[in-house]
């Protein structure tokens, strides 16, 4: 997990507000399977060394912006105040945004503009599996016993592997690779709400860990050559051919 401060004054839209006051989780998790398509290349976090006040985030947002366009072989589409630095950059293709990566950093006036990958800014850090196991569920609601339900209820404590749909709809099998067991609750309460005075249903699904164990380690290392050069020397005596089956042609016809 990454700590660092956030001013979220800069993104709220004109007229709204932020509601303070309830005691919410400090912290909760989401697990998201699969591989994401790579649609946002060309998108960047450029930050500043010596950070700036929050009045003067703007004026520098519009000031880098033509900063780059005069100084680099770059077309800047976008540029919005970011949390993870001084703006999220939009720029014409990923060949641009990795220009301006092998040229980070990039002296500006008194600053030192930092570019990182949309997802490789400050909020990102690495993140242990520790367990694989079965999750099993027990009265999971028919209706939602559907892969994207399933793999919803799993995300704030794991990764779906593969769910086993069987004909038994007395319980729901998940094989999943957790965060930590101790994510995994006891009893998991799915609600469906409407917008029709706030009115909706919620039903409590025991939940219990089968069979866990550790995840796959990770290969070991390429073994070096050997000296004599052959990584497969033979083991043991090896004859040329079956000393026991005719030689030939009809041999290998057969």
């Amino acid at each position: 997990m990454a700590n660092f401060p956030c001013n979220p004054a800069l993104l709220v839209p004109q007229g709204l507000h932020i509601d303070h006051g309830w005691q919410r989780p400090v912290r909760t998790w989401v697990a998201l399977g699969g591989e994401p398509p790579r649609r946002h290349e060309q998108f960047a976090i450029l930050a500043l060394e010596l950070e700036p006040t929050q009045q003067q985030i703007p004026d520098l947002l519009h000031e880098v912006f033509d900063f780059l366009q005069q100084d680099f072989p770059v077309r800047v589409l976008s540029a919005f105040p970011s949390p993870l630095g001084l703006g999220l950059y939009q720029f014409e293709s990923q060949v641009q945004r990795e220009s301006l990566l092998e040229a980070s950093p990039i002296q500006f006036g008194q600053w030192l503009i930092h570019v990182q990958k949309h997802d490789e800014a400050r909020n990102l850090r690495a993140c242990a599996y520790t367990r694989e196991s079965w999750i099993m569920f027990l009265g999971f609601p028919l209706d939602y016993q559907l892969l994207e339900f399933v793999r919803a209820v799993v995300a704030p404590f794991g990764r779906l592997l593969n769910w086993l749909e069987g004909p038994n709809k007395s319980r729901v099998l998940a094989k999943c690779l957790l965060l930590s067991p101790e994510c995994v609750p006891r009893s998991l309460v799915i609600s469906h709400g409407t917008l029709i005075g706030g009115a909706g249903r919620s039903w409590s699904v025991p939940v219990f860990i089968i069979n866990g164990q550790f995840p796959d380690v990770f290969p070991q290392d390429e073994d070096p050559v050997p000296f004599y050069g052959n990584p497969h020397p033979g083991n043991g005596f090896v004859n040329d051919a079956n000393p026991n089956a005719p030689q030939g042609w009809q041999h290998e016809l057969h």
